[in-house]
């Protein structure tokens, strides 16, 4: 009786099993679809978003040495491109109106302090230092385009590891006053790429 019951169960079971191959189509070609999402990314990233450097100590009528600003990282595949624009403001004497303004570098006239942009690491023929921002002789002391990798305009835009640094220099005329002076200069990042919409 226990036999019987054992194998009309394990019948049960068997009848139950899918048979290979009845229920799987015959087929000449297999096709997948593979799906990848690359997602935007268009950004400057620095080691800090503020530094201090000392042009030195010297008397006037001195040109004061270079030195090397904050180095900045460009990674952007936005395909209209990007921008960077800078902001200088003269230099001031602290507690006084005595200034040194920003320029055009030269060392026979005015106090003047100068910025001179170098692109190095990956991708550097995709990007455009603006003329006279690579070699200390821009003049514009209002927010002007200093960088620039612009799509629209036909220059491949997409970097992977730019580095944009910027070095200072100046010069003290003659009857500059004696004081320390200090004074900024602003990057900013500007991506190109409209905004999509509900962004």
């Amino acid at each position: 009786m226990k036999k019987a019951i054992i194998a009309g169960a394990a019948s049960a079971v068997l009848a139950a099993m899918p048979v290979v191959g009845v229920f799987a189509a015959q087929q000449a070609t297999v096709t997948d679809t593979i799906n990848l999402t690359v997602s935007k990314t268009c950004m400057m990233e620095a080691s800090s978003a503020t530094g201090s450097y000392n042009l030195g100590t010297s008397t006037v009528a001195h040109e004061y040495a270079a030195v090397t600003g904050t180095p900045m990282t460009i990674t952007c595949n936005a395909q209209a491109g990007w921008t960077i624009t800078a902001t200088a403001n003269s230099l001031t004497a602290s507690g006084t109106d005595q200034t040194i303004p920003f320029g055009a570098y030269a060392t026979d006239g005015e106090s003047v302090w100068s910025v001179s942009l170098a692109k190095s690491g990956n991708d550097t023929a995709n990007a455009t230092i603006a003329t006279g921002f690579d070699n200390y002789s821009a003049a514009s002391a209002a927010e002007t385009v200093v960088v620039s990798a612009n799509g629209n305009t036909g220059e491949k835009a997409a970097v992977s590891g730019l580095i944009i640094t910027p070095s200072y220099k100046a010069f003290g005329a003659a009857h500059q006053a004696a004081g320390t002076y200090s004074g900024t200069i602003v990057y900013t990042f500007n991506d190109l790429t409209p905004a999509e919409p509900g962004a």
